[in-house]
């Protein structure tokens, strides 16, 4: 019972570990794009403040989807398409998608000296990584419910 209670609890402190990662990405980004609009002279250039945000605010989904899934969930993989039930696959998708237009979103602000638009942008981020987090609840083990299902078998042809 003590080491059930030890791995959940290891679970919940790697969960919030990377959403706190995630947030304070959320805010560093943010803080460019109100530095660049309150503070003209003080702010400094997106490039600087804003890589470091991407490294942690960006990091942080893909660790959770690692870390906190492959280490605490059984028969969970890094590379498993539609494996995991409905539910799970769909809002994985829909925070992966999250992800990859927000990281896009981003990239291309910075790259453009652009910071109007960097704290929408890091909130979907952010938003990315809740989805993603909550995902983690809907896994399906493969085996409970026979998935990956197969395709149907076709006669042999005679």
């Amino acid at each position: 019972a003590a080491g059930a209670l030890s791995e959940s609890i290891s679970c919940a402190n790697d969960r919030l570990c990377f959403f706190v990662l995630c947030v304070f990405g959320f805010v560093m980004l943010s803080g460019v794009e109100v530095a660049a609009l309150w503070l003209p002279d003080f702010a400094t250039p997106p490039h600087v403040q804003g890589t470091l945000a991407m490294i942690l605010m960006y990091s942080a989904p893909p660790l959770t989807h690692y870390l906190a899934g492959c280490r605490q969930l059984p028969n969970y993989h890094f590379w498993q398409p539609f494996v995991g039930g409905y539910r799970f696959v769909t809002i994985q998708g829909l925070g992966w998608t999250a992800y990859a237009v927000s990281l896009s979103w981003v990239l291309l602000c910075i790259a453009n000296d652009v910071t109007r638009w960097l704290t929408l942008a890091s909130a979907m981020g952010l938003l990315s990584e809740v989805i993603l987090l909550a995902s983690l609840e809907l896994w399906e083990e493969p085996s409970a419910k026979g998935w990956p299902p197969r395709p149907p078998q076709r006669p042999p042809s005679t």
